[in-house]
């Protein structure tokens, strides 16, 4: 199992096999979203945190359509960016975890942490990484 604990200034990853842990800090959390949209739409860094709690969301990608409020679409791409960035540095976790390791690939992913609570952050996460993903707690 992955656990990934996604916080404000960094992102932890616990992976769990058995009676072995390994853990990553990755600097990628949920503030870097925020500053994101504070120096997209000009806006101080409490704005920008509001923004990000009232339509925030990560935008799903593909041929799905922008809602209509443009600054939710905005935001949502910003998100998306920002998690694209953790999803390569995830990624380059577990390939180090496999063969630095000896560690097994994931089986599921546990998402934890504040930014997690982004919507759509599960949906983003079980496509790129390929399996189930659920929250630890709601």
């Amino acid at each position: 199992m992955l656990l990934i604990d996604i916080g404000a200034k960094s992102t932890n990853l616990v992976f769990i096999e058995g009676d072995k842990v390994f853990c990553r800090v990755i600097p990628i959390g949920g503030h870097m979203i925020s500053q994101n949209i504070s120096n997209e739409f000009q806006e101080p860094y409490v704005a920008a945190e509001l923004l990000k709690k009232g339509k925030g969301f990560v935008g799903l990608g593909g041929a799905y359509a922008d809602p209509e409020d443009q600054a939710a679409a905005r935001i949502s791409k910003l998100a998306r960016s920002v998690f694209s960035r953790l999803h390569a540095e995830i990624s380059r976790s577990i390939s180090f975890y496999r063969n630095q390791q000896n560690g097994m690939p994931p089986k599921m992913v546990l998402l934890a942490g504040g930014a997690a609570a982004m919507p759509y952050v599960d949906l983003f996460f079980k496509e790129k990484l390929s399996l189930p993903v659920e929250f630890s707690i709601r």
